[in-house]
């Protein structure tokens, strides 16, 4: 292998971790290759055409914790204003009843323009749908997580968590629940209460604007991937699409080289930013990478549904996402926000007996739910259902042992993706971190 300047260097996968390592690296004199298999950059978080429409290949939603996808942007020169809306946090949960068009409200929370942590207090204590003894619980939840700052010796369920807390079920079900299943996308049965604490600690427990969501004012493609393939190209790298990846060569304890289908790369450094099983597979037959390729392929995965409907006219509702307890639906999004004001956005996290329905059958009862907010919308004139059976890896306890650090045993060979040492769940920001993580250690090596 080379060292010093102008190497070449692979990255497998041109989703949000393989873009946000080459912006780091674009700038040290080295020349970079992506290879990405499919037949466009992004990954998960890319646009796909919902008839005349573009639509992302699920709902995302962003918020303004993310400092690493923020300051991504600023070196891409991309004003936030200009592609995001910035909204202070607020949470509508809600009853739905599929048998009527009655609409119970359970809990509306909203976050008030205060310096931290006043922001908080007012925001708990103003919410409509929480009793008094509901406060002082949260309250008394809050000065628990200060006193062990927000940290955990040994890691537990969420749900045993929240029992031990004293928070009552209702707390559970309605606040604590929807936030923890949307921040890991694992049941609170079975997910990590030390990684949804240090969510809870980036979001909640720093300066108020990082509460904020953030809404895309178009698709996740114009909004990240475009921007960063445009830097990248402009300074002479490569990104190949439609180029799978079937093996590394590795001699030496050094990755040389990679091969696709009918050719191959050489390299000096070579990066995978994949999903754990895609990076199992080319690590597999590497005697040196048994242990890492063992616990690559243990990795759990949760499906995300994505439903989006089309109505005739543009949807009108009072906030761009609403949550939904005791239905089918988790989460609606009004995609008016991202250039789609006729189309909204139906998530549904997890397993379940959606998954074995037809895609008419999930359209019969999404439907229903919504008109359980809007009796007036009116049927959808379109629908498009997206079910990523592997959308994000499982964040169960003991998730942050198996989590393999960015080095491997292939001194110039490394791993970039959420699943990685990040401390985040399955999340854009953990994907972005990630990349960053990898391009500032490549940055000071002196082989680099």
């Amino acid at each position: 292998m080379r060292t010093g300047e102008n190497l070449k260097i692979l990255i497998i996968g041109a989703g949000w971790a393989g873009l946000s390592c080459a912006l780091q690296l674009a700038e040290q004199n080295h020349h970079i290759t992506i290879l990405e298999a499919a037949p466009q950059a992004g990954g998960r978080a890319r646009s796909i055409n919902f008839g005349e429409d573009i639509v992302d290949n699920g709902q995302h939603l962003l918020i303004g914790a993310y400092s690493n996808f923020l300051n991504l942007l600023r070196k891409l020169n991309i004003p936030e204003q200009t592609v995001l809306k910035r909204i202070p946090f607020h949470l509508q949960m809600l009853q739905s009843n599929s048998q009527s068009t009655q609409t119970a409200l359970s809990l509306k929370l909203e976050f008030p323009k205060l310096p931290s942590p006043l922001h908080l207090i007012m925001g708990f204590f103003n919410a409509k749908g929480l009793s008094f003894t509901e406060y002082l619980a949260i309250t008394k939840f809050w000065q628990l997580l200060r006193k062990i700052n927000f940290q955990l010796s040994e890691d537990i369920t969420i749900k045993t968590f929240l029992h031990n807390a004293n928070q009552p079920i209702s707390l559970i079900k309605n606040l604590w629940g929807p936030l923890a299943l949307a921040a890991l996308s694992t049941p609170i049965e079975k997910a990590s209460a030390k990684v949804f604490l240090r969510v809870l600690k980036e979001v909640f427990n720093q300066k108020r604007h990082q509460t904020d969501y953030l809404f895309a004012k178009c698709d996740l493609s114009e909004l990240f991937s475009k921007p960063a393939l445009n830097f990248l190209k402009t300074r002479g790298h490569e990104i190949l699409c439609s180029k799978r990846v079937t093996e590394l060569v590795i001699e030496k304890n050094q990755c040389i080289g990679v091969k696709t289908n009918n050719q191959y790369f050489e390299a000096d450094t070579v990066i995978l930013a994949t999903p754990p099983k895609v990076a199992a597979k080319l690590l597999q037959s590497h005697t040196t990478c048994s242990n890492l390729y063992e616990n690559l392929y243990k990795f759990t995965y949760q499906p995300i549904t994505t439903v989006y409907l089309k109505y005739s006219n543009p949807i009108q509702f009072k906030t761009p996402m609403i949550g939904f307890i005791d239905s089918l639906s988790h989460w609606i999004f009004d995609r008016g926000f991202s250039g789609n004001p006729k189309i909204l956005s139906v998530i549904i996290t997890g397993e379940g007996e959606h998954l074995k329905m037809t895609q008419e059958e999930l359209l019969k009862i999404v439907s229903q739910e919504i008109k359980c907010y809007d009796p007036n919308l009116g049927n959808p004139i379109d629908y498009k259902v997206i079910t990523d059976k592997q959308a994000a890896f499982s964040c169960e306890v003991g998730i942050e042992s198996m989590r393999p650090s960015h080095i491997t045993p292939v001194s110039n060979l490394f791993l970039a993706g959420d699943y990685t040492q990040t401390g985040y769940p399955a999340t854009l920001e953990g994907a972005i971190l990630s990349g960053i993580i990898v391009g500032a250690d490549l940055c000071v090596r002196p082989n680099l």
